[in-house]
């Protein structure tokens, strides 16, 4: 448990995918915990997934990665989630973890936080 404070101006084109329903991004900055999240847009919004493999202690390859743009990976174990949902579909039993965010739509800034 690390404490999470982020906060993106999803105007700056880094975070430009985050324009669109489907559109994911890696955020690795300082103050997203040990191995950075995965922002996605939703239809309802945002998921923010920790990096860290929910299912295996913290160990060498078990940060998640995007694959084909619909689904999320453990590279050490080939675990599966749904990019969209973060519902396991392929070995682990749980979701990774997931972040609280305030979404400001005047300003188009996205705070992410514990």
């Amino acid at each position: 448990n690390t404490a999470i404070s982020v906060v993106l101006n999803l105007n700056l084109p880094a975070y430009q995918n985050l324009q669109n329903v489907n559109g994911w991004v890696y955020i690795d900055e300082q103050g997203s915990g040990t191995s950075g999240f995965i922002v996605v847009r939703t239809n309802n919004g945002f998921n923010i997934y920790d990096r860290n493999a929910p299912h295996l202690c913290p160990d060498s390859n078990t940060t998640l990665q995007v694959v084909d743009n619909i689904k999320i990976v453990c590279p050490k174990d080939n675990a599966m989630w749904i990019l969209l949902s973060g519902v396991p579909t392929n070995i682990a039993e749980v979701s990774p973890k997931m972040y609280f965010y305030n979404y400001d739509s005047s300003s188009d800034v996205l705070t992410i936080y514990n």
